[in-house]
């Protein structure tokens, strides 16, 4: 059962002093709306609300400091200050244990990028040796291809001497098998004035073949050393060699 509820005369007369509560301050409001006009009441509201966002600063400010004395104050109160001095063991401990992890993490990534920096270099190092292995052989391939071409230009020159000696050597005889043709084409034809003109006991047959002869001479006489040359050729290869000469 309700106590309150059973005395009535308390329930009224706390009914009449809400009341009365409520009527003082709707009285208070009145008159400070009455007294401080909308430019007063903005002014004192603002000034409430700066006031109330600089206690909340504060607090921020002063929170760490206010919670480490009221932890201070209960542990020392309920176990002393063995118990504080544990509990500030703890939190020394969780701290020195992030600050080891976090070195350890620091360590475990500059061992690696130290070990990646090292495989890169060596990477680096092999590549610069390939490179300049490949660097000298095409040095020593540029020098054998100077050289190559520096020979072969000189066998060009030496050749060019040569097809123009051989040219002049082969021109001159041009020359003179032109020279010697014309003297035997005159001989020929002196051979002819005094075959027939001069007298001579051969007889007309004999004369003919003569002539013949002397004008088929330069037609045949070309063929007819070739073949000779040949023949003994022939005979050379089938005459016994003396080997010990030829060594």
């Amino acid at each position: 059962m309700n106590f309150i509820g059973n005395n009535p005369n308390m329930n009224l007369t706390q009914h009449q002093l809400d009341v009365t509560s409520q009527i003082n301050q709707m009285l208070a409001q009145s008159s400070d709306a009455l007294m401080c006009g909308p430019d007063c009441q903005k002014k004192k509201q603002t000034d409430k609300l700066k006031q109330q966002y600089v206690d909340a600063q504060t607090n921020i400010k002063t929170a760490p400091s206010q919670l480490k004395q009221a932890e201070k104050n209960y542990y020392t109160f309920a176990e002393g200050d063995a118990g504080y001095n544990k509990v500030l063991d703890n939190e020394l401990t969780q701290k020195a244990d992030k600050i080891g992890e976090t070195m350890q993490q620091n360590f475990n990534e500059s061992v690696d990028n130290a070990t990646t920096l090292n495989e890169t270099y060596n990477s680096l190092y092999t590549n610069y040796q390939h490179v300049l292995e490949l660097y000298n052989d095409y040095i020593d391939e540029n020098d054998d291809l100077n050289r190559k071409i520096m020979k072969h230009g000189s066998d060009i020159v030496t050749t060019d001497r040569k097809t123009y000696y051989e040219t002049q050597n082969y021109e001159t005889l041009v020359s003179w098998y032109r020279f010697f043709r014309w003297i035997y084409f005159l001989l020929v034809v002196a051979f002819i004035i005094a075959i027939f003109l001069a007298d001579s006991a051969s007889s007309l047959l004999r004369k003919i073949f003569m002539l013949i002869l002397v004008i088929a001479y330069p037609l045949v006489i070309t063929y007819v050393v070739t073949y000779a040359i040949s023949v003994r050729d022939r005979i050379i290869l089938l005459l016994p060699k003396n080997i010990y000469r030829s060594l």
